[in-house]
């Protein structure tokens, strides 16, 4: 899932962190590998959104899921991993009175 400009700054609101820039060098690689999507990374490794499937939810809620862990300490190379959920789901719809 590819943010937009008002979920990323809702996301980064709730995350306290920056995706990772669609310019940067390693971006191709990252799309070829995981699809189209926002990216994030933390010290667990690489992450991004997918919509929660809710029928009753007026909003826009969507789960945070790892889908490459770091390989070593050093934080130099990922490694594809089964997507895992994460306990973060943040309602990407902006706020009312954006």
């Amino acid at each position: 899932m590819i943010l937009s400009v008002n979920q990323l700054e809702v996301a980064k609101s709730a995350l306290g962190a920056d995706p990772v820039p669609t310019d940067h060098p390693a971006m191709p690689q990252l799309q070829q590998a995981f699809g189209e999507h926002t990216f994030y990374l933390d010290a667990r490794g690489l992450l991004v959104f997918e919509p929660v499937q809710e029928e009753t939810s007026a909003n826009d809620p969507a789960r945070l899921y790892l889908v490459a862990a770091w390989a070593d300490e050093s934080r130099q190379q990922l490694s594809p991993v089964q997507p895992q959920p994460t306990d973060v789901v943040v309602d990407l719809a902006p706020p009312a009175d954006a």
